[in-house]
């Protein structure tokens, strides 16, 4: 089963966690992770743009570097 891209303020809730207040969440999201809602559609939000800002915030490589070969990644020093 797929999930939706676009969700409303209380998918969002439900998807991150959040529990009571859809406010503070909207305001987390606006000022943590810097992600709008989606243009034309007002309380709307583009889960991949969500997930994008988690991993940029929690430090997961990305594409880019997994595409790194070894000795790249050596070289700019992302390897212990």
């Amino acid at each position: 089963m797929s999930r939706p891209r676009i969700v409303d303020a209380k998918g969002l809730a439900k998807y991150l966690g959040y529990v009571n207040d859809t406010a503070a969440m909207q305001k987390w999201v606006r000022s943590t992770l810097g992600v709008e809602t989606v243009k034309g559609r007002r309380g709307h939000w583009d889960l991949n743009a969500i997930d994008a800002a988690l991993d940029r915030i929690s430090k997961i490589p990305g594409r880019e570097r997994d595409s790194l070969d070894p000795y790249e990644a050596w070289k700019n020093g992302e390897v212990a």
